[in-house]
């Protein structure tokens, strides 16, 4: 029988193919080795190829005897795209391509013991939104601004009060300067401080082993900007980039200044330099919230230009997943109140 698929750890010589629109950091061999550590996995895609047709799902592979060592089905697997946007990405010359693709990815997950998948799906990914690759569940809404226009044209588009934000940022001498390497200090005092008043989960307090593997891993693909009252960090943003895309990553702004607007002046210095290096598509993201305050503030740079965000939860051995959510209901009966969860077994 014909084999026409590989498993990959470096999937680079396959994405060059694709067209930049396809091609978003996100899906990136580094990316994903980004969050290998955190997420105690390992980093693999299933790529498969037919002539013309090429298919590629990135994704962290997590031994579960990492997780929950003492469960009776530690020695399974599975599978989860990283913090971000993940899904797949190719070029197919029809449906049936897509059948035989998540034909064969099942069939495989169940020969090496995945039991089940969890993907975080690309605002502009069209290719994962299908039954197959799992049920789909709409989870936020995004903001995204088309870079298509001159930038007097994107500056009006923004809604009066972003502009006059902007403007009251500018009269204030507020300073944005932009990195290439994060200054981890100043941007962690800022960014913790933002997720402190969010009383964000703990999981996005990455630490600065994370700031420094990014700026190794994804050399020239971000830029940090930090905006400055005086030679006070005040507001601080990583902006992930692709030749098409670029993405509002990590950020926020120390509580007590959230009135000088020093972000709405750094986001549109960030606009205007992925306008100069000719990206396509800014991604702003979505609020904690769909239509919370963060929401409405995002959008005030590019009105009606929204996105859903999905989620994708797939099961590829049904035995093993029955048995690992009961087993985890059994040992965990009071949480097991509070959360449906699609891999709650890893919930502790």
């Amino acid at each position: 029988m014909k084999i026409n698929y590989e498993v990959l750890k470096d999937w680079e010589e396959y994405t060059k193919y694709l067209p930049s629109q396809e091609n978003d950091i996100f899906y990136s061999s580094n990316y994903h080795n980004l969050f290998a550590d955190i997420e105690k996995s390992k980093v693999e895609a299933f790529v498969y190829f037919d002539g013309d047709n090429l298919l590629i799902l990135p994704y962290l592979k997590r031994p579960l005897n990492k997780h929950i060592p003492n469960s009776k089905f530690n020695s399974y697997y599975d599978i989860t795209s990283p913090y971000g946007y993940g899904g797949i990405i190719g070029k197919i010359s029809s449906k049936e391509i897509l059948n035989t693709f998540f034909k064969e990815f099942n069939q495989y997950c169940l020969a090496n013991k995945i039991v089940s998948g969890f993907f975080r799906i690309h605002p502009f990914n069209n290719l994962s939104l299908t039954d197959k690759m799992g049920e789909k569940k709409l989870v936020n809404r995004l903001i995204y601004l088309n870079l298509s226009p001159n930038l007097n044209e994107i500056f009006s588009n923004f809604k009066h009060g972003t502009r006059k934000s902007i403007r009251k940022a500018n009269e204030a001498n507020i300073i944005i300067k932009r990195y290439d390497s994060i200054p981890i200090e100043e941007f962690t005092d800022v960014y913790y401080s933002t997720l402190d008043k969010r009383k964000a989960d703990d999981f996005y307090y990455f630490n600065n082993k994370f700031f420094r593997d990014l700026d190794k891993l994804l050399v020239g693909k971000h830029y940090t900007y930090i905006a400055y009252l005086g030679d006070k960090a005040i507001s601080a943003e990583i902006v992930l980039k692709s030749d098409y895309y670029w993405h509002s990553y990590l950020g926020g702004t120390k509580p007590d200044y959230i009135k000088t607007c020093a972000n709405s002046l750094l986001k549109y210095n960030f606009i205007k330099d992925a306008k100069l290096e000719k990206a396509k598509m800014i991604i702003l993201g979505g609020g904690k919230n769909d239509g919370d305050g963060i929401f409405k503030y995002k959008a005030g740079f590019s009105p009606g230009s929204i996105k859903d965000f999905y989620i994708q939860c797939a099961i590829y051995n049904q035995e093993i997943y029955k048995k690992l959510i009961l087993e985890w209901e059994i040992n965990n009966p009071e949480q097991n109140l509070n959360t449906k969860l699609f891999q709650r077994y890893l919930q502790r």
